[in-house]
């Protein structure tokens, strides 16, 4: 990337000079901007898919517990009903 920073003498620049350089440090910045915001994005996006993952997991876990527990019909639990 370009030093940006480094000092030019103004009194000396035409404004035709003065405009061209405000053009290239606005793209710049732009640039700069987008690149920082999608780097931001992808670790965000990291975390939630985390977060996710982690969510779904748990639930899964809960319905095999859920699937443990349940009473298969062949115990006799629930009691069946007298038809009537």
């Amino acid at each position: 990337m370009e030093d940006s920073t480094r000092a030019r003498p103004v009194a000396g620049s035409s404004a035709a000079e003065l405009v061209r350089e405000l053009s290239e440090q606005v793209t710049r910045l732009v640039r700069d901007e987008l690149r920082l915001a999608q780097l931001e994005m992808a670790r965000k996006g990291k975390r939630a898919g985390l977060g996710i993952g982690v969510f779904s997991g748990a639930g899964l876990l809960a319905l095999s517990d859920l699937a443990a527990c349940w009473p298969p019909r062949s115990s006799g639990w629930p009691p069946p009903w007298p038809r009537g």
